[in-house]
């Protein structure tokens, strides 16, 4: 039963049915004020430089007039304001294309989100560290980085985006994360 100290809570109509003569019993009828979405949060909101090629995954959380968040990343609106450096799917996967910036966006319901800015940069060297690492046992491991050096002079670590591979992995072999395991001598 709805009472008067619930939030948008009104006292309502009173509906009834009448047929000759004959007339229901009246059922109340409460109304509540329309929640509708205040907000959109994309996120990550500062994801940093992408590298042309790469690719970031975006969500978004939309907040409620009554409080309440739920993720409306399916059904929000994407958009690029320069796609000729980034792209975004109708999923919110961004594609870095060529250099630039891009500011990304999400609008549902007329509400548009936080803007997140994404700069595109081309790789001009990568280098692996340690660059001198000491011998390593078969069976002993040696955790390895990958920095990238961007046109505009910047560096960024970019181990979880590069692909590090081992050109002898009868000797060593390497994973996803940079972890090298000796094999054998």
């Amino acid at each position: 039963m709805l009472t008067a100290s619930r939030p948008g809570w009104r006292p309502g109509p009173h509906i009834t049915a009448t047929l000759d003569g004959v007339t229901s019993s009246a059922v109340a009828l409460p109304v509540v004020a329309a929640v509708t979405l205040s907000s959109i949060a994309v996120t990550p909101a500062t994801p940093g430089i992408m590298v042309t090629g790469s690719t970031i995954q975006f969500d978004t959380v939309g907040t409620y007039s009554d409080g309440s968040t739920a993720d409306v990343s399916s059904q929000v609106t994407w958009n690029s304001d320069m796609p000729a450096a980034v792209t975004i799917s109708s999923t919110g996967l961004a594609s870095a294309v060529a250099a630039g910036t891009a500011n990304i966006t999400a609008t549902m319901d007329s509400v548009t989100s936080n803007t997140v800015q994404l700069i595109v940069e081309d790789v001009t060297s990568i280098d692996v560290e340690p660059a001198n690492p000491a011998n390593l046992a078969v069976g002993a491991t040696q955790q390895f980085t990958a920095t990238a050096t961007f046109t505009d002079g910047s560096t960024e670590d970019i181990s979880s985006q590069a692909t590090l591979v081992s050109d002898t992995v009868a000797t060593a072999t390497i994973s996803s994360t940079g972890l090298a395991t000796g094999v054998a001598a």
